[in-house]
């Protein structure tokens, strides 16, 4: 839900680009922020990946939310936005404490 180039200037920052295809920030002139999916369907559609094959991976409630209505795995992260307890009542399919964690998800 961050704007474009805020989200571009955080991948930047933060040396994260050469790990990216596509960024895609917020639109809301476009389509509806998350939780509501359609930012995700865009997403997909212009990578033409079917929602079976991508995760969501998110630390809000609005990611898991987002992600699940969308048709996408989950992975819910513990050391963002929101505490592990708020997170697990969403019940994403898996959630993590660490950034390193993630790659083992992304070889199963």
């Amino acid at each position: 839900n961050k704007a474009q180039d805020f989200t571009e200037a955080i991948i930047r920052e933060l040396s994260l680009a050469p790990y990216f295809d596509k960024v895609m920030g917020a639109q809301p002139d476009h389509y509806p922020l998350k939780p509501d999916p359609a930012g995700i369907h865009l997403i997909l559609k212009a990578l033409d990946i079917p929602p079976g094959k991508a995760l969501m991976v998110g630390d809000s409630t609005h990611d898991i939310e987002a992600g699940k209505t969308a048709g996408l795995c989950t992975c819910a992260v513990t050391y963002g936005y929101r505490p592990a307890e708020v997170l697990e009542k969403m019940a994403p399919d898996f959630m993590i404490g660490a950034f390193g964690a993630l790659l083992e998800l992304t070889l199963v």
